[in-house]
């Protein structure tokens, strides 16, 4: 049997799991819409196991994230992975969206 991860609960005592309906934020809306784009047929940049994978890597705080924030963290890790970007175009956007919008 392999080794157990954090993120592995399987066969653990996990009691009642809450569905919580609450409508998304804008910007997880545009989280979703990019994984779909970046997965769908004609890009093929990144599929729902690469990007589990990711995630599943980050560690125990940055899994404790919310699903979207690791979500997204793990899409600009994979294309930064496959060359499509780096790390320095990443954050010019970043800033370039925040001056923008006036968020930080």
């Amino acid at each position: 049997m392999g080794i157990k991860h954090y993120h592995d609960i399987g066969g653990q005592p996990g009691g009642r799991a809450e569905r919580i309906e609450a409508p998304w934020l804008y910007w997880q809306k545009l989280s979703e819409a990019l994984r779909n784009l970046l997965g769908d047929r004609q890009r093929r940049l990144v599929s729902v196991d690469e990007v589990r994978r990711v995630f599943e890597t980050f560690g125990q705080q940055k899994y404790d994230a919310g699903f979207y924030e690791r979500r997204t963290e793990a899409m600009a890790a994979l294309l930064m992975e496959k060359g499509v970007l780096n790390q320095q175009e990443l954050e010019s956007r970043m800033a370039l969206i925040a001056a923008r919008t006036g968020v930080q």
